[in-house]
């Protein structure tokens, strides 16, 4: 999702504190100012975005949290993933760590 902020009686827009991987656009014909791109890193990102004009520049501050990715690691034995057990015996219990998540599926 992109973040939009409209310019008016402005001929141009910046956005600095952004990481290189996102980027500000702004088209003078809409007077749109446009922040995209795709966040490789979990965090919360500060930046400012400055529209000017004939008179004082326009000034607005936003932050974006970037949540990060969930993960899951075996944390049993690396042969408790693949069992092959005989009928009427237990399985070896399998454990997993989940990070970053608030559900876990076994299907």
């Amino acid at each position: 999702t992109s973040i939009e902020y409209q310019v008016t009686h402005g001929n141009t827009a910046t956005v600095t504190g952004l990481p290189a991987e996102l980027r500000g656009v702004y088209d003078p014909a809409t007077g749109k100012f446009t922040i995209t791109g795709i966040p490789l890193m979990a965090g919360l990102i500060s930046y400012t975005v400055t529209a000017s004009g004939d008179c004082e520049p326009a000034i607005i501050h936003g932050t974006i949290n970037v949540k990060p990715d969930v993960t899951i690691a075996l944390t049993s034995a690396v042969n408790t993933a693949h069992q092959e057990p005989c009928i009427n015996h237990a399985i070896t219990s399998i454990e997993y760590q989940v990070t970053h998540g608030n559900t876990a599926t076994v299907t």
